[in-house]
């Protein structure tokens, strides 16, 4: 997602995904030689964005909106910064992008429970595209996770917990077969 206005100076906006509504930073920069391609970096402090805590999420929390830099419990810490390379013709060649997630009742400063998700995409080829017949839009979401009922999945948690662990055993016995990942 970007929401720059333009690619000619940095930004500061807010944008809304499945991390709730949070300020997203964009740093402008040149890249080297002769290809005249721009970098942009985007970064996200995760605590600073809002609507990431809901009633019914596993972190159970009172939505609140306050003058703070810190709109989400502080209990998992997160960043979340992309490195966006744009031709000089405006097309998008890679995207690098990480973002870390720090447990903090279980750490120690930086250390303990904590993950990193990477991912990278490079533009290999391109084609001419198709014309796409486009149906009419019957609802509109916005990108905010909807949390799930935790209170159903509580009531119904041990009965379709052990029943889907069976089913994961029954059919991985002998083997594990391509559509085992699927079971879970």
């Amino acid at each position: 997602q970007n929401s720059m206005e333009s690619m000619d100076k940095d930004h500061q906006v807010s944008e809304v995904d499945v991390s709730g509504e949070c300020l997203a930073d964009f740093v402008v920069t040149s890249t080297w030689g002769w290809k005249k391609d721009v970098m942009v970096t985007k970064t996200k402090n995760l605590l600073t964005c809002s609507k990431r805590d809901g009633i019914k999420s596993m972190f159970q929390a009172i939505p609140y909106s306050v003058s703070s830099d810190i709109h989400s419990m502080p209990v998992l810490k997160g960043t979340h910064k992309c490195d966006y390379i744009i031709s000089s013709n405006k097309i998008l060649q890679s995207v690098v992008c990480e973002e870390n997630h720090l447990y903090v009742p279980f750490s120690n400063q930086e250390n303990g429970g904590k993950t990193r998700v990477q991912q990278k995409l490079t533009l290999m080829s391109q084609k001419d595209g198709v014309d796409a017949v486009i149906g009419p839009v019957k609802e509109r979401l916005t990108l905010l996770f909807q949390h799930e009922d935790v209170q159903q999945q509580v009531q119904n948690g041990p009965e379709s917990l052990e029943q889907k662990l069976k089913e994961i055993c029954d059919q991985t016995h002998d083997d594990i077969r391509p559509q085992t990942p699927r079971l879970y």
